[in-house]
């Protein structure tokens, strides 16, 4: 950390996917990795975090934990959230074709359900990590991250969520969010 911030380096990117340690086919980083991402937090070393929606065997409780830790730990300078694609010829695949649990859209190669979870709730799950994603991005361009904690806690994003999250448009922009925090 201290040669990357030495070097001024300009923006690193991170696939943490999931911090739910019932994952061992799925994940892995570790402990140890997860504690870095909190240290390099505290340097001037700014890096994107990427988390997955619909991994089969997380709960809306597990995603939201890796939520938790992405938004008040690791605190990265940008957050994505994307769904969980299954595409032919992988592991996963494999996995998909052989359980009778899971689904996925043929075209979108996107997870729609597992034994875990179903698709309404996998459709909470991604309107969750969209707001959170969108408004993340509002925080930071806008340096409120840096005045106020209270935007760094998961209740916050989730509340948000819950109010506004149908309304936020798909593709970020700065002047709906706007208007969208207004209305709060």
């Amino acid at each position: 950390m201290d040669l990357l911030e030495e070097a001024q380096i300009g923006w690193l990117e991170f696939g943490l996917q999931t911090t739910n340690p019932k994952l061992a086919y799925f994940r892995k980083n570790s402990p140890s990795a997860m504690e870095k991402l909190a240290r390099l937090s505290k340097r001037k070393i700014r890096y994107s975090l990427d988390l997955i929606a619909g991994i089969p065997g997380d709960t809306r409780e597990s995603f939201e934990d890796s939520l938790k830790f992405a938004i008040e730990v690791a605190r990265p300078t940008s957050l994505k959230v994307f769904p969980l694609r299954i595409y032919d010829g992988t592991k996963l695949h494999e996995m998909a074709k052989s359980n009778n649990s899971w689904a996925y859209d043929e075209n979108t190669r996107i997870i729609k359900q597992s034994n875990t979870f179903d698709e309404s709730e996998f459709l909470k799950w991604m309107q969750l990590g969209k707001t959170c994603m969108h408004l993340y991005h509002f925080f930071q361009n806008n340096k409120w991250f840096n005045n106020d904690s209270k935007f760094r806690n998961l209740e916050f994003f989730i509340n948000f969520s819950d109010k506004f999250g149908s309304v936020i448009p798909e593709e970020y922009d700065e002047k709906k969010i706007q208007g969208i925090w207004e209305q709060r």
